[in-house]
């Protein structure tokens, strides 16, 4: 399976198009990094809480209004995101 660096290479090259590389992003103050720390885990919150929503908004049977086709593709995506997070996380 792909890595997302490489997915994301490859929907840049098919519209034309590259990633400029960034430039080294260092922090030299300890305010600096304690502020930088505290609005990633703000933003690591705010999106768990749409991957939370998607996770248990998913419809499970005919009954909520998906057809039997659908349903083998709603299981395999509520399988799926639980892993979403850690492997949308930066390194």
């Amino acid at each position: 399976m792909p890595t997302d660096e490489a997915h994301f290479a490859d929907v840049l090259a098919t519209r034309g198009t590259r990633a400029t590389p960034e430039s080294p992003f260092i922090i030299e103050h300890r305010e600096a990094l304690i502020y930088m720390l505290c609005l990633a885990a703000e933003l690591e919150h705010a999106i768990m809480c749409q991957y939370l929503y998607a996770a248990f908004s998913l419809k499970q049977t005919v009954d909520d209004g998906r057809s039997e086709a659908q349903l083998p593709s709603v299981d395999r995506w509520r399988r799926q995101l639980p892993t979403w997070p850690s492997r949308r996380r930066c390194t």
